[in-house]
């Protein structure tokens, strides 16, 4: 609970977080819209079903540039989403170090 002890370091992690993710912040506003103007109605968790009655569910974007391309997820899921595509970003670092690696053994430029 560091924010509760330094509030000031808080708010500049906030601003420091808004500053580097705005194309974040306008895909949430643009959710955040369409739910409160009826455009869009929060569906059940796409893995497990769940309703907003029963637990969070919570909009997921895949790619920021289409913000109501969404999947709805609870909370679990949704961390659960997150390491996925962080696991997934790992194996295709890896997939172009190696084949990089495979391209300058044998020669290829």
């Amino acid at each position: 609970m560091q924010y509760k002890l330094h509030p000031e370091r808080e708010h500049a992690r906030r601003d420091r977080w808004k500053k580097s993710n705005a194309e974040k912040i306008k895909c949430h506003s643009a959710v955040q819209y369409a739910l409160a103007t009826n455009k869009i109605k929060r569906q059940p968790c796409e893995r497990c079903q769940l309703t907003d009655k029963q637990t969070r569910i919570v909009a997921h974007h895949e790619d920021y540039s289409l913000p109501l391309d969404i999947m709805w997820l609870c909370e679990l899921h949704h961390k659960e989403r997150h390491r996925e595509l962080k696991l997934e970003g790992t194996k295709h670092q890896l997939s172009l170090k190696s084949a990089t690696s495979h391209n300058n053994f044998i020669g290829v430029k």
